[in-house]
């Protein structure tokens, strides 16, 4: 088998050392072996594939540290999808900027529900981009 791909190399580690710990986030007090692993981001892929999701669409996870977040990670590499790691620090406008860098005006929405681009109260994309030029003096 190749582990060329981050979901061959968690397929490869949970038929080699199923109990074995793949994850430890003991501010969580969570723990889990190679196969829970693969179980839990093969069970994610499976339902963001009963909500749309597909190859190539972005997938954005704001989160802080924990052990949901590589089952996130590893459920979008399974299924082909961009996964979009959002900074919990981001402010409001850095949030909308970031969403709005990869969700073009018609394009099906990677996250399901509202489209980022019409957020309530989020700025528009050449709004942002004016107040990103304002601070670093470009405009």
């Amino acid at each position: 088998m190749s582990v060329d791909h981050p979901w061959d190399a968690l397929t490869l580690a949970a038929k080699t050392w199923p109990q074995a710990e793949a994850l430890v986030f003991p501010h969580q007090q969570a723990r889990r072996s190679f196969a829970q692993y693969q179980s839990e981001a093969l069970a994610l892929a499976g339902a963001l594939n009963a909500q749309g999701i597909k190859p190539r669409d972005h997938v954005a996870l704001l989160a802080e540290n924990r052990v949901e977040w590589p089952i996130v990670q590893l459920a979008c590499a399974a299924l082909g999808a961009v996964f979009v790691p959002l900074n919990t620090h981001y402010r409001r406008d850095d949030l909308a900027y970031a969403l709005n860098q990869w969700a073009e005006p018609g394009d099906p929405p990677s996250v399901r529900g509202v489209p980022p681009t019409t957020l309530p109260g989020f700025p528009s994309r050449h709004e942002l981009a004016q107040r990103y030029a304002k601070r670093s003096g470009r405009d």
